[in-house]
This record gives C-alpha cells, structure tokens and sequence, in this order.
C-alpha cells in the first residue's frame, strides 16, 4: 500500500491507530467521511427547513443508479431498505405458495427462517468442503424452483463458487438463485448482470462501512415478473395517492430513512470512487491469503476450510472463550462465533495486525 493510501486510512478510521479491527463481520467501522455527513445531515435539517427532503424520490434515485453502476446491474431493479432481514421476508412472501426451496443447512438466520416460517417444501444441502457438489446432488434430486444462500457463510468463512453457479444455471435454467451477500459484497469486484443470481441483497453496515438502518435488493426482471407481492403502502406507488404499482414497491411501501440511506451513498463512493474496488480485491486477497496460511500452518482452521482452494476474507480459528478474552485485552478485536474465534480481513488490515493476532495467539 501507498503512503497516501495509508494517510487517507489513518485519516478515515482513526480507532486503528488504537486497535486491530477484525470484527467488520459484525459490524463494519464507520468511516470520518459518513460520520461528518450524517452530522451535516442533521444539523442541516435542524436549521434549515430548505435541507428537508421533500424531493426524496428525485435524491433517491441517484442512491439506485450508483449501484447499478458499482455492481454492474444495468437491467435490474434496484430496492432500498433499512436491513437486508425485512427485504428478505417480503421477497420470501412474494415467491408461489409451495414452491420447492433448498437452503443450506446451518446458514444465517435471516436467509433460512423466512423460508422455515412458510407454506414451502423444504431441503437441504450440508455446508463442507463439498459444498458445490452437496448442492448439486440435491438438486438432481429435489428439483427445487428456488435455492437460497449466503454467498460467504457468517460462521465458516465458506464461499460459494460462481463458476458453479453459472453452469449450475445454465444447466437448470429455470431455477432463481437468491443470495445474501451481506458478507461479500464490497469485498471484491462483483459482476451482478453476468451472475447466476436472481436476486441479491446486502445490508450496508458490515464491509461498506455505513452504518446501521441501510441496505440494498438488485433483483433481474424476470424473477420479479414470478412475484405476487402482499405487501403495499403509499410509496409502492408511481404516482401518490393512487398511482400505478412500482415493480419494486413492495419492498418499498413507505418513507425512506434518507439519512440513513445517503450515508449508504457517501460510504459506497468512499468505497468504490475514493479507494477503488480493485484496490481493496486486491489488498484483501492479500492479506487473507497470508492468513490462511499461517492459520493452516498451525492447525487453527478446519478441515473444511483448509482443503477448499477458494475462500472468503473471514475466518473461524480454534479457540475457547479465554482465549478470546486475551486477544480482546489486547485489543484485538474480534468474536465468538460457533466453535472458535471469528475474524474478518478489510481492506484497512495489514501484515502488521496480522502479526500482532498471530503472536497473541501464539502465547
């Protein structure tokens, strides 16, 4: 990394200069710039009625077209929500009644639940090492008409792998892939026309660095053509009070928490126009790379893990509650997930963090 990079890292995250933060997989850090938005923000709406949002339609659409120019989603529908759970519990309820639905065991809650809560017919592919060819014996099998999964699982680490993806769609056409890409996206470049995913969606506050009471939908026009929303409100509509229906309204039905949203804005152009998503690929790659070696050379990682050639930035470590209460007095920061220890690999970590987690673990 560049010595500019760096000034422009320190200047953004000053907490770094007192910790190692590894814990973006729980919650991102919030960055100076949006900080000092969400401050102007507020304090303008408070003194000046002209800095109220009644153009909210106008100003929001400028939020859709920068992710559809950030994550190359030309012909999709873009959707703004709070949190990626609610958005996912209106597509959930959208979807025909008694579908055939695979899920992965053990994946995060807010994929499966809306799903298990639901007039579908169920199945199940196991997350491990095998985790494409578990998925595709149980769909030579079940014929699901949809399949629902986190791109990168919250506990593991485990990426899923789009190459299979894509012929997994090319041979089954007819099956819509949702995912949640909370723990991926704005990790790495990310083509979603090109993908083999109907739908995806990600909440802000984790690898964007945007804070809480945000998040995004990209849904591909002919998945939103099998929906039968029944969820409505007046901001569903085109035109209010009795307009026709947007496409997307029904993840819509009422005001946008501008606030919140715009700071999805400010962090996305802090992300992928001031930094540079390729920049970040490229320096989180890195970073993880190293990490799974060391992890592996000491036998912290599971097998699971260890014997995939493609994975994630996020890693589960051996390690019980003592262990982790150390590295927090250290101020390494991270968590307890499942068995072990969770970290996260940013792009603001670099060898020397990785340094200090490795020689508190090594103690």
């Amino acid at each position: 990394m560049s010595i500019d990079f760096q000034k422009l890292l320190s200047n953004s995250f000053p907490i770094l200069q007192t910790c190692s933060y590894f814990n973006t997989p729980s919650s991102g850090l919030i960055s100076k710039k949006v900080l000092e938005f969400r401050r102007e923000y507020n304090e303008g709406i408070h003194h000046d009625y002209t800095k109220i949002d009644y153009l909210e339609d106008e100003k929001i659409n400028v939020l859709r077209d920068k992710i559809q120019l950030y994550f190359y989603a030309k012909t999709a529908e873009v959707a703004l929500l709070a949190n990626f759970s609610t958005g996912m519990n209106l597509i959930v309820e959208a979807l025909p009644e008694n579908s055939k639905i695979l899920l992965l065991e053990g994946d995060y809650p807010s994929v499966n639940y809306p799903f298990t809560h639901r007039k579908f017919e169920l199945c199940y592919a196991e997350i491990n090492e095998h985790l494409e060819q578990n998925i595709l014996q149980k769909v030579e099998a079940f014929k699901p008409d949809f399949i629902a999964l986190s791109l990168v699982q919250f506990i593991s680490g485990i990426l899923i792998d789009f190459n299979f993806l894509k012929e997994l769609k090319t041979k089954y056409p007819n099956i819509h892939i949702i995912g949640d890409a909370t723990q991926y996206l704005g990790t790495e470049d990310f083509n979603f026309d090109e993908s083999a995913f109907s739908v995806i969606g990600s909440s802000g506050y984790k690898w964007f660095n945007a804070g809480t009471g945000n998040a995004f939908f990209m849904l591909k026009p002919d998945f939103i053509e099998g929906l039968k929303p029944k969820s409505l409100g007046s901001n569903s509509l085109i035109s209010k009070p009795d307009g026709p229906e947007r496409k997307i309204g029904f993840l819509e039905p009422g005001h946008f928490d501008m606030h919140s949203l715009k700071s999805l804005e400010v962090a996305l152009d802090f992300h992928y126009s001031d930094i540079g998503i390729h920049r970040i690929e490229k320096q989180i790659k890195s970073i993880s790379a190293l990490a799974k070696k060391q992890f592996s050379s000491r036998n912290l990682l599971s097998s699971d893990v260890q014997n995939r050639k493609i994975h994630s930035c996020i890693f589960n470590i051996n390690g019980d509650e003592l262990i982790l209460e150390r590295l927090l007095q250290q101020k390494i920061i991270c968590a307890k997930r499942g068995d072990g220890i969770r970290v996260g690999f940013q792009y603001f970590n670099n060898q020397a963090d990785l340094a200090n987690l490795l020689n508190c673990l090594d103690q």
